[in-house]
């Protein structure tokens, strides 16, 4: 088959709410050479109907219905197989694209061939589509804080080799909405998405994929992330043990090429969350999640305050 210039992957569990719109922000694109791959991942609601009732009408969707896996990771990886496109992007079946969203991500790649990776910010939208305050990147301050790591080129700006230190030790930046790169990135990475993780697994294949790459970030929001009580995100235990092991993970890869101050602010990053998890163990009564978390956090960064909750819980739990 010939290589079209993207290939769009979106996973779909449930999403009969939200997905025609998350389908018709992808055919009002300003560029038209693309591939929708949809996995319905064992929806019990509309989803595969109206995931069928566009590739009906349209070629360059495709359904992928099967068995729920139960996984974001296991149905990316799924349409990452079939993907025939030059370049990969993502979008979840509740979000939504800007028109040019796809045009602005290739012309970087078109133009620069140095480039693998590029992305952007996103806003934020609520249940009914209203847009939300701020920006996901403007919100953390990002040019700000990476400041010393890219370079500004006419209107984009160019990760420097550095670039992968930055994202691991401070602020993540790139989200699943967010990225494209270039399919061929792909071929030599052992896996994709890790299928032993429901949270983290993106982001662990972003570090991977920097760390190999030149990146370019454009300063512009060509996405709507959608905020509502069901986000995968919300769920905040699950949401921090994603976290932690995914930067755990990624810690002890990129610890070689982190300098002795981005190390230190790395296991600050990870320590701050295995602290937020002991504390949250700590008032449903899990003592034992929660001496575990605050050991963590304490050989991360020995903090008095974390060996002193550990104790306190330890004593607590020994009345």
């Amino acid at each position: 088959m010939e290589a079209l210039k993207a290939s769009i992957v979106m996973p779909a569990y449930n999403a009969g709410a939200y997905i025609e719109q998350a389908i018709l922000s992808i055919l009002e694109q300003t560029v038209s050479d693309w591939e929708l791959l949809v996995v319905n991942d064992g929806s019990t609601d509309n989803t595969a109907a109206i995931i069928d009732k566009f590739a009906a009408t349209d070629s360059r969707i495709k359904p992928i219905h099967q068995a729920n896996s139960g996984k974001p990771s296991i149905a990316r990886n799924i349409a990452l197989r079939q993907a025939h496109g030059d370049n990969i992007c993502f979008l979840d079946a509740d979000d939504v694209w800007l028109p040019t969203k796809l045009s602005s991500q290739l012309a970087v790649l078109d133009n620069n061939a140095a480039i693998d990776v590029v992305f952007h910010d996103s806003l934020y939208i609520d249940q009914n589509g209203e847009t939300l305050p701020g920006s996901y990147l403007a919100n953390v301050k990002f040019l700000e804080r990476a400041a010393s790591y890219v370079s500004k080129k006419d209107e984009l700006y160019i990760g420097g080799e550095r670039f992968y230190a930055f994202i691991s030790a401070y602020q993540s930046s790139l989200s699943t909405q967010s990225i494209m790169f270039r399919r061929s990135l792909l071929a030599d990475e052992p896996y994709w998405f890790p299928e032993d993780m429901d949270i983290g697994e993106d982001i662990d294949l972003w570090f991977r994929l920097v760390q190999k790459s030149r990146v370019v970030y454009i300063d512009q929001c060509l996405c709507q992330y959608r905020v509502h009580p069901t986000s995968i995100t919300k769920n905040n235990e699950r949401f921090k043990l994603g976290f932690i092991k995914a930067h755990s993970i990624n810690f002890e890869r990129a610890k070689l090429q982190l300098n002795s101050v981005e190390q230190r602010a790395y296991r600050q990053r990870i320590a701050k969350e295995c602290a937020h998890l002991a504390y949250f163990y700590r008032r449903q009564g899990k003592n034992r999640l929660a001496r575990e978390y605050y050991w963590k956090s304490f050989r991360l960064i020995p903090a008095p305050a974390q060996l002193l909750n550990w104790l306190k819980v330890w004593l607590y739990s020994a009345k």
